[in-house]
């Protein structure tokens, strides 16, 4: 997606780099290793809880204390602590014990405790601790439950928390105890379970395997199919955003209706810390149009699937480039934009950062940090460098691996692409949507509007994920990701019924 930043702090913060409004999760206490039990899932071998961890983070237990280490280096750990109650104050009390008692040099009291809601009723407590001057940042978030306080620890660098706050946001929001239901499986009400399968499968692209779901109608003949391209950064096949699955949604309710749906991880996300597995050079077309491609051709070739009324569907950057992933498949019938960006990629970035850092000098309460503006401004300042034609190296001199991906980018021209195809359009656009706006939409109605067969479409109370708000008296904000919610069922309707209506 194409998302900013918001302010990075000594305290982590809810509205931080993907737009995500869930806080970290992070915890200690002598509970014994943790088992991965092939689910995705990381099991207390007590049987209290579960959570959500990546596979490619490393078990690194030690003795009565679990511990995992992400491929930028931040420590996890994991522990309880009994306790008489559950009050809030007793968890903040509970936390910072743990703090201080888990081996890590913490002796202050925390630079902030605070409570932190999250969807389904629940309140944790994060205390944040700094550490060698500030240069090291432990995270201590608990949650108190049945005279126990259940607690997650974070501790590394502020780069290494950025890089993985999403993971931790998942694990946080995809936290139960025994007997509770995990936020993140929950479907919508549109998706009929008894109407389609859901098969995992391998996404063949080139040297790579990516591991992808597809999703068939029940007792699928000839039906038609969509593949669903990813919006920016290392997003999963579910395109998760805290306990939110839009590309789920998509997928479930698409497949109750008739249609098939193919979704699959991103490269940078099924090889996130292999780095060499991605070449030497990053470009958007290695990153995202060459396995939108290679799925498409996959997905036509699948038993029951109508090889004639195959559709490409591109959420944000995918939506830029969903134009060009069809022009270069030649197989696909038709291209579906949800919220895919029109104006050039640093004029929107630009517009992203004075949004969020509006909103932050807007908050009385938010704590004094560094600005969007100041941690993207070198990247909107190299792209517009490459806009006027600058040379890569030139305009990102201490980033040359950056540099090639971000000239990839900017060499786009979506609007060419997209008039250039004899195929009809479905565009969508969210009016609440902060990342990509009605601007960008009136810029496809402008592009195509040659096109007979292009369909615009806009929603007065969805977000950049198409998730409905009931607030028509405000744009989205980072904090709305922090709803259970679903892709709006009008949405679902609307692209079943396009594709439908095509035949």
């Amino acid at each position: 997606m194409s998302c900013s930043s918001a302010r990075l702090t000594p305290l982590i913060r809810l509205t931080f780099l993907a737009a995500l409004s869930a806080l970290l999760a992070f915890g200690f206490a002598p509970v014994g290793a943790l088992a991965q039990e092939g689910d995705g899932m990381f099991h207390d071998p007590t049987g209290r809880f579960s959570f959500p961890l990546p596979d490619n983070w490393t078990n690194a237990d030690e003795e009565g204390l679990p511990h995992y280490v992400s491929p930028e280096g931040a420590d996890l750990f994991v522990a309880t602590l009994e306790s008489d109650t559950s009050t809030l104050e007793a968890v903040a009390a509970g936390v910072d014990a743990v703090a201080k008692s888990a081996g890590l040099g913490i002796t202050d009291d925390p630079v902030q405790s605070s409570p932190v809601p999250v969807p389904g009723g629940v309140t944790w407590v994060q205390n944040i601790y700094l550490l060698d001057g500030g240069a090291t940042i432990v995270a201590v978030i608990g949650r108190g439950e049945a005279g126990t306080v259940y607690t997650l620890i974070l501790r590394g660098s502020q780069a290494a928390l950025a890089a993985a706050t999403p993971a931790l946001n998942a694990a946080i929001l995809g936290f139960a105890l025994a007997g509770e239901i995990s936020l993140g499986s929950a479907l919508p009400e549109y998706a009929d379970e008894a109407a389609y399968t859901e098969t995992e499968i391998t996404l063949r692209s080139g040297d790579l395997e990516l591991p992808a779901t597809l999703t068939m109608p029940a007792g699928a003949e000839n039906v038609p199919a969509v593949v669903l391209v990813h919006g920016s950064g290392p997003n999963d096949r579910d395109e998760t955003l805290g306990v939110l699955k839009p590309f789920r949604n998509l997928a479930v309710g698409l497949a109750s209706r008739g249609i098939a749906v193919l979704r699959y991880d991103k490269r940078t996300y099924a090889y996130r810390g292999q780095p060499e597995m991605l070449g030497e050079t990053v470009t958007i077309d290695s990153e995202t149009t060459d396995d939108a491609v290679a799925a498409i051709a996959q997905l036509a070739e699948i038993p029951g699937i109508d090889p004639s009324r195959v559709y490409v569907l591109g959420h944000s950057l995918g939506g830029m480039m969903a134009a060009r992933i069809a022009a270069r498949s030649g197989l696909t019938v038709g291209v579906i934009v949800m919220a895919g960006p029109a104006r050039p990629y640093g004029e929107m970035l630009a517009s992203q950062v004075d949004y969020l850092d509006g909103l932050l000098a807007a908050d009385a309460s938010a704590p004094e940090g560094t600005t969007n503006a100041e941690v993207l401004g070198p990247v909107i300042v190299g792209l517009a460098k490459l806009a006027a034609g600058i040379a890569p190296e030139e305009a990102f001199p201490d980033n040359p691996v950056g540099a090639a991906y971000w000239a990839s980018i900017v060499a786009v021209d979506q609007m060419a692409d997209a008039q250039a195809l004899d195929l009809p359009f479905l565009v969508l656009q969210g009016e609440r949507d902060y990342q990509v706006t009605m601007d960008d939409f009136v810029l496809w109605q402008d592009a195509l509007a040659g096109n007979a067969r292009a369909t615009f479409i806009s929603y007065p109370d969805v977000n950049h994920i198409f998730m409905a708000l009931g607030d028509l008296s405000r744009k989205a904000i980072p904090a709305d990701y922090n709803a259970v919610g679903f892709v709006a069922q009008a949405v679902i309707e609307d692209i079943a019924g396009w594709i439908l209506g095509q035949e």
